[in-house]
Parts: C-alpha cells; structure tokens; sequence
C-alpha cells in the first residue's frame, strides 16, 4: 500500500509540466509575435507587389507614350498628305480649265497638233501655277480645237505662219504641208494661188509653149413676180394675180493668168497635189507622157470643177466660222461665204505644146 507522502510527492511533480503549457504569458508573446511575423509578410508583400506593379506599369506606360507619339506623327503624317492631296486636286483643277500645253507635251509622238493656231502673248497665264511651264494652251469649241501658241514659243513650234506670224493672228493648217499654217483671212486667197502654181507647173513639166487659165463665176439674181394672166376680181373685193417668180443667171468672166514658155522642154511627170485626183488633168499627162513618144497632145482644154479641188468644205467653214465667234476672233469676212462662194466657180485651163 503506498504511502500518502508518496502520493504528494507524484502530485507535486506533475503539475509544473501542466502549469508550463498553459503559460498565459508565453502564448500572448507568442501571438503577438506571430501577429508581427504576420504583418511583416504582409508587408513584403504588399510591397513585392507595389515592386511588380511599378516594374509591370512602366513599360506600359512607355509603350502608352510611344503610341501617343505615333499617333501623333501619324495625325502629322495624314494631315500632310491631306494637304498634299488637296493641291494635287486644285492643280489638276487648273490642268483641266486652263489645259496648258508644255513643250514637252508637244514635243511628245502622242500629241496631236489642232489644224487651227492663235498666236497669243506669253504673260497672259503666267500668274497661274499649271500654266508657268507652258508654250500654250487648248481651246475646243464644238469639236473644233484650237492651239494658243504664245508668241515666244514660235521658235519651239518648228512651224511656219504665212504670210508671217503676227501677234492674236488666227492660222489653219495647209492642205498639203503640217508644218505651215495660213491666216484665216487670207486662207481662201493664198490656196488659189496654190492651185494656180501648180496648173503653171503642170503646163512647164508637160513643155507647154503657153497656157491660161480662166474662171467663171456663176451667180443667180430673182428679179420679181412675172405675170401670166389677167387680174381675177375675187369675192369680198379680193384681187387674185396668177404669177411667179423668175430668177436668172449672171456669168463673170475672168482670166486668172496666161504663161509663156520657148516649148523646148522634154515632158516629164509633174508632182500633183491639188489635182492629183482629177481625171481631167491626169489624161493630159497622160497624153504627155505616155506611150512611146508618139502622137503627144498638141493642145489641151479643160474645164476644173471646183468640187474636185475646194479648199475647205461649207460644213468646215461654218464650224471654223462659229468657233471663231466663240473665242471673239475677228475675222475680215466669213469662211464659209468665202467656201460657198468656191462653189459657184468654175476654171478652164488652156494648154498649147
């Protein structure tokens, strides 16, 4: 049986363990300990993630910045282009109403040359932007194009003007050479000439002794009413006269020229160009040059219609005409009276050998 001291003894040495892990003090320092340890890695990492924020927020905001500055440049960029876009606009504007000519254009294998040339001056567009380079400009009327070539370009042209180039003086292309225009007050008269030279040159190459040539000029006059019947009293008073009208010709005669030549010319095939399509003249040739030199012509007569040979046509001389009234162009007297009146002409031309 065991003592009761033992006992006491057992007692007294069990219950420091039980006191020390029950210890009030050591568990409030040890949370407030904790407590520390746990608002110290909170801390951390609180600002750990500041840290990554910070680090993960300035190459955002770099890269924020950079865009603005691109787009910066780029609205820069687009406003230059609009700009440039826009004057390209007002230019080919200004191409479009003023349709400068440079030399370079003319001067290209694509350009077509108008058969109508002003002469202009120089200084009248040179304040706009797309004419400051150009020799000229184009007009069109109707279909009808005209050429302004400045005065100071006529040597770039390589064209001739007869009888002479002559400041705001209005040219249409020769008939058979590109390269010389005529004025157009003149036009009618000096192609007249033209075919006149070239019948003289047709008679000299043939080895005519003499030759002429002579027109006729037809023109029909009304001279009024003509009456056939008696006066018939009619009802209410009314008088009834049964007439009509009479119209005649006159005929105006005129030798155009005649020619002399000693006759010792052996014939030989002439150039033709205003009459290398009439039948009449290519027989005289023919009668010429032909054979085996053996019953040539002797003589030769033959009327030239003026259909097979007109300068211009009516339909072109009115277009002529009405872009002409169109530009203010002053003209001595109109071309298409001057083509119709061609038209009422008939030539003869006498050739002796």
């Amino acid at each position: 049986m065991e003592d009761k001291d033992d006992l006491a003894v057992v007692e007294r040495e069990e219950l420091p363990r039980h006191k020390q892990s029950f210890d009030i003090r050591k568990a409030a320092a040890g949370l407030v300990d904790g407590a520390g340890s746990a608002m110290a890695g909170a801390v951390a990492t609180v600002q750990k993630v500041a840290d990554g924020a910070m680090r993960a927020a300035t190459p955002m905001v770099d890269d924020a910045l950079a865009a603005i500055a691109d787009a910066a440049d780029g609205a820069a960029g687009a406003a230059a282009d609009i700009g440039d876009a826009v004057n390209d606009w007002a230019y080919q504007q200004q191409l479009n109403r003023y349709r400068p000519v440079t030399k370079e254009t003319y001067q290209s294998p694509s350009f077509y040359l108008p058969n109508m040339i002003r002469i202009v001056d120089g200084n009248e567009r040179r304040g706009i932007d797309a004419c400051r380079d150009a020799i000229g400009w184009l007009d069109t009327v109707k279909g009808t194009q005209i050429f302004n070539l400045y005065r100071e370009a006529i040597g770039d042209s390589e064209l001739s003007f007869y009888p002479k180039p002559s400041l705001y003086s209005t040219y249409y292309i020769d008939a058979f050479d590109r390269s010389r225009f005529v004025d157009l007050d003149s036009y009618f008269a000096t192609m007249q000439q033209d075919k006149m030279a070239e019948l003289r040159r047709i008679a000299f190459m043939l080895g005519a002794k003499r030759c002429k040539l002579e027109v006729t000029e037809y023109e029909e006059t009304r001279r009024g009413h003509q009456v056939k019947g008696n006066a018939k009293a009619g009802k209410k008073g009314s008088v009834r006269i049964d007439g009509s009208l009479s119209d005649s010709t006159r005929n105006e005669k005129k030798i155009l020229f005649t020619q002399e030549f000693e006759g010792d010319m052996v014939p030989q095939r002439p150039e033709l160009h205003w009459y290398a399509h009439d039948s009449d003249i290519l027989l005289l040739i023919e009668t010429r040059c032909g054979g085996e030199d053996k019953n040539k012509a002797k003589s030769y007569r033959v009327e030239l219609k003026s259909e097979t040979t007109m300068t211009m046509s009516v339909s072109l001389a009115m277009a002529i005409d009405e872009a002409c009234s169109k530009l203010n162009i002053r003209a001595n007297s109109s071309l298409t009276s001057q083509a119709k009146r061609e038209l009422r002409q008939s030539f003869v031309f006498e050739v002796e050998f």
